[in-house]
């Protein structure tokens, strides 16, 4: 496989302002269409317009959503932002009540919850009550496991839930590859708990969700893009999808990243972190743009910094912001964009991992 990238660069994609975001889009339409009602359309088109206007207000609620339910992982991928150990947070569990709360504000607008962020999502004793409480509002729902915290009966519980995406983590079809990023992995009980998943979801019936095993490609792996495909077939999942750049060894490139183009974060998709802060993206390391615990969510969403942000793409220079969103690799800020390309950056998971960090919290 020649591709080096998940952007689609074509004229189509470009022309709407997608180029970025064409891989998401494609991979949870499915599962999103089912949950879409007149109210969540016309929010959803609202919410577009008002993107493209750069409108630095929102007069609507954000079509998705991003959870962390924990930034506590059980494994230690060199790549992860948890894994590595750059994430220097507190360790802990979203409060479920908090989670509830956040639902019954805003979920007759949500489409779909991806309730994965920085940390292994099953780790967290009430994921299953999260999906179901959201599946319950008409709310799609996507989560990505590294797939090792399982049991027969957790296979009941996700495909009775209501959980519409189930994203499992394999990067190598033998051990020695799976294990060379899966740090802390094992590899023959990964392979038991698909041979479970398997057998459950075919003995009971129980289709409705779609699962989607993700192959992260790097170099040393790159030989098994297709030979992979092939290894999972007889499980009768329904999706392979290969998640290129992994490593982002790539020099990098500002041409790629159209200044102009309004983020989809800030006007779309908002991040709740565990604690209850409200984050941008998973682009650059979690900040806080607000505390759940101290505020309603809609204050937080067109409160200051949300409001901040935005405005980088039309009325503030962002060359004299202090706000995360100016020391984006994919946002408005020309000037420090071309800084990164004389520099040694590689992508988002550069500036994970970096102590720098010229922003203010």
């Amino acid at each position: 496989m020649k591709k080096k990238h998940n952007f689609e660069l074509s004229p189509f994609f470009r022309l709407l302002q997608f180029e970025h975001n064409a891989f998401h889009v494609k991979r949870h339409l499915a599962s999103m269409m089912k949950h879409i009602t007149i109210k969540k359309i016309f929010n959803l088109i609202s919410v577009e317009l008002q993107r493209r206007l750069k409108m630095p207000v929102v007069k609507g609620y954000p079509p998705f959503l991003k959870v962390e339910p924990t930034n506590i992982c059980n494994l230690n991928c060199p790549n992860c932002f948890t894994g590595s150990g750059a994430d220097i947070r507190k360790k802990g569990k979203m409060d479920f009540e908090l989670y509830k709360r956040v639902m019954d504000e805003i979920g007759d607008y949500l489409v779909k919850i991806n309730l994965y962020f920085w940390g292994e999502p099953f780790l967290h004793s009430r994921l299953i009550d999260m999906i179901r409480y959201a599946s319950d509002k008409n709310i799609g729902t996507c989560v990505s496991t590294n797939f090792l915290v399982f049991s027969e009966k957790m296979a009941v519980d996700i495909l009775t839930s209501g959980l519409d995406h189930l994203i499992i983590c394999l990067d190598g079809i033998d051990k020695k590859t799976y294990e060379s990023y899966r740090k802390g992995g094992d590899f023959e009980k990964f392979m038991k708990n698909m041979e479970t998943l398997s057998k459950v979801r075919k003995e009971k019936g129980l289709y409705s969700t779609i699962i989607d095993v993700q192959f992260l490609v790097f170099d040393y792996n790159r030989d098994q893009i297709n030979e992979a495909e092939k290894f999972i077939k007889p499980f009768g999942f329904d999706r392979f999808t290969p998640k290129m750049d992994a490593e982002q060894k790539e020099a990098y490139n500002p041409d790629i990243f159209r200044s102009d183009v309004p983020c989809y974060w800030l006007w779309h998709v908002p991040t709740l972190n565990w604690d209850g802060t409200v984050t941008t993206c998973c682009d650059m390391p979690p900040v806080n743009f607000g505390d759940l615990k101290t505020n309603t969510f809609m204050n937080i969403w067109n409160g200051e910094k949300y409001v901040k942000a935005r405005r980088l793409y039309k009325y503030d220079d962002p060359s004299k912001s202090k706000i995360v969103c100016a020391f984006c690799h994919r946002g408005p800020n020309d000037e420090y964009k071309r800084k990164l390309a004389e520099s040694d950056y590689h992508g988002a998971r550069t500036s994970l991992m970096s102590e720098e960090k010229p922003w203010e919290d």
